[in-house]
Formats: C-alpha cells, structure tokens, sequence
C-alpha cells in the first residue's frame, strides 16, 4: 500500500488487512488499519461497519469503558441510526458487566418496547432479572442443582429428570406455530457438569433419519437435538452441541466447529414412539465457572425432525437462524 498509494485495491487490501489483525485478536493494529479506512474512505459505507469494529475491539479486551465511550460517540454521530436499540442495549450490558446496575437500566429503559422488538424484549428481560418487576417477555427454564447426578445411558429414568423443570412448549422455528411431533427437554446440574435431557415424541419412529457418523460432521442434516449456550448472556455469542439418534456428536462455538472441541458425555436411546437423548458436559469444557443460585445463561434447545415432512421446532422461536441468540430463552440456575 505504501509503494502504490493511489491503488483502487486500497480499500480491499486495507479490509483484508483488519480481517487479518481480527482473526489474531490483534486489536491495536485492527483499530490502526480502522482509523485509515475512516480517514481515507469518509463517504464509504465500510465506514460505519469500520468504526462499529473498531469499539467493539475494546469490548473484546475487556476495556468495557473505551467500548461505551466509542458507542456514545457513534450515537451522537449517527443519532438517526437503525442499530439505536441494539447499540442501547449493547451499553446497558457494558454497563451490567461494570457493575452499574442504574446506569444499565437507564439504557433499557431507553429502548422501544414492542412486541416486534427483540432488543426490547431483551431489554424487559434484564430488567426482570436485575429487579424482579415486570413481565421477562422471555422464555424460562430452571436448572436445579442436583447431589446425585443422572446416569448418562438415554433412558431418563433417575429420579432427578421427575423432579426437574421439564418444558415442552417446543414451537416452529419460523412461525412459531405449534409441531406435530412434541420434544421435552430438561436441565440439571452439580459442582462439576451440566445436565440436558431431551424426549422426543415420533409417530414414524422406523423412519428416523441417522446417516452422519463422524464427529463434527454435518449431523444436523439428520434427525437431531441441539443445544445452544450464551454462558455469558451477551446475546452475541454461544457454545453449540448436536446429537443424532445413533449418537454422533457435532460441538461447535458460533458456526466455528474447529474452534471448540469439548470432551462432552453423549447416550441416546430408543423406544416404541420416542427417541432419548441424554448428555452431560462440564462447566470447565464450557469456559466457565460452576453457576451459583440465581444465575443466569441465555439458553436454546432445538429439533430437527426428518421422519416424515421436515420439521423443525425450538424451545425459543428464533424466526429462523438458530445461531441468534438475541433470540434465546433463559436457564435460571436454582
């Protein structure tokens, strides 16, 4: 770039540059290549995504300050911006994660509250965690902590899946309509994993489709459960597990299967007009500490089912990507 300063490929090298710096956490140079492309692109709509880019880098190193500072500076820039919810509510979390529960409460406040509104959705959520007034306008399932934990084998028959919170209000991914076939679904956990079951009712239980056998593999593409975990509740990223009928395993971080390969229990089992799924991971494979009482994770269980017409059904109705966990219900650890 310095020996052909005028190159029309400048712009492209310049974001192939900030890719780079990106994918090695590199964010000092990110926020350097950034700032030139701002500099010497002004009117580019690569602008905006260069500076959104640039404070979220900040969020990245846990310089939470910097990233609200960035946010509010691009807020009185852009005040006309269609991110304004979003950005709101990226600030509230900032602020949660400070530990200003006020400040963070002015900003959800601050946000439209309508029923086609995630980000107010997500805004009423957090309100209803941090102060117990108000309707959460999110799915909930609570996780119970457990002395004895379940025998991983696929048959759910430990006494610990009578006593806990079973949901079974699985709904079209797009439409959130009711399904046909119904899906329970349940968690527990002790100091040292977690624990998800899930039953899934089939009419055509000699019709299951189970053809993927390596790991990592594309398993969605058969019958299947999956798992997805925003440990963090930062309503961006998420841990994902699937599991097919014959027990294949896909684990992935986001849409990045490489990324993450946890150690992970996994025991399906048949019946008569059902499939079982039964899986334990721990909280050390999940980077995370053990949860304590009143704890909370954005959370969301999934089925694709392939017996018969496609179908498929969350616990919380995405409206059709599942990597979306802004549209996540809740796990209340008890």
């Amino acid at each position: 770039m310095e020996t052909y300063p005028a190159h029309p490929l400048r712009k492209k090298a310049y974001l192939k540059l900030a890719s780079i710096y990106e994918k090695e956490k590199n964010f000092a140079k990110l926020r350097e290549i950034n700032e030139l492309i701002i500099q010497e692109f002004p009117d580019d709509s690569d602008v905006v995504k260069a500076e959104l880019k640039t404070i979220a880098s900040y969020e990245k190193e846990k310089k939470y300050q910097n990233a609200i500072d960035g946010y509010l500076k691009f807020l009185d820039k852009y005040p006309k911006t269609k991110e304004l919810d979003a950005l709101y509510f990226k600030i509230g979390l900032l602020y949660r994660k400070l530990g200003q529960a006020d400040k963070a409460k002015e900003f959800y406040q601050g946000i439209t509250w309508d029923k086609d509104n995630v980000w107010g959705e997500n805004a009423r959520g957090e309100l209803w965690l941090s102060t117990g007034k108000g309707e959460p306008k999110k799915k909930i399932i609570y996780a119970m902590r457990v002395t004895a934990p379940p025998k991983i084998d696929g048959y759910l028959t430990d006494p610990v899946w009578e006593k806990a919170d079973m949901v079974t209000d699985f709904v079209d991914y797009k439409k959130n309509t009711p399904v046909t076939q119904n899906t329970f679904a349940a968690l527990v956990y002790d100091e040292n994993n977690l624990y998800i079951a899930f039953k899934c009712l089939e009419s055509n239980i000699s019709g299951l489709v189970a053809k993927i056998t390596g790991h990592d593999k594309s398993v969605w593409t058969d019958d299947c459960i999956e798992v997805f975990m925003d440990t963090n509740r930062d309503y961006s990223t998420c841990f994902q597990l699937i599991a097919n009928p014959i027990g294949t395993k896909y684990d992935g971080y986001g849409t990045n299967a490489p990324i993450w390969n946890p150690k992970w229990k996994l025991a399906t089992a048949l019946g008569e007009n059902h499939w079982n799924v039964e899986i334990a991971i721990s909280f050390k494979e999940l980077k995370t500490s053990i949860p304590q009482p009143g704890d909370v994770w954005g959370l969301n269980l999934t089925r694709a089912r392939r017996a018969g017409e496609l179908e498929i059904s969350n616990w919380s109705c995405t409206g059709g990507s599942h990597h979306s966990p802004e549209r996540f219900g809740y796990v209340l650890f008890k």
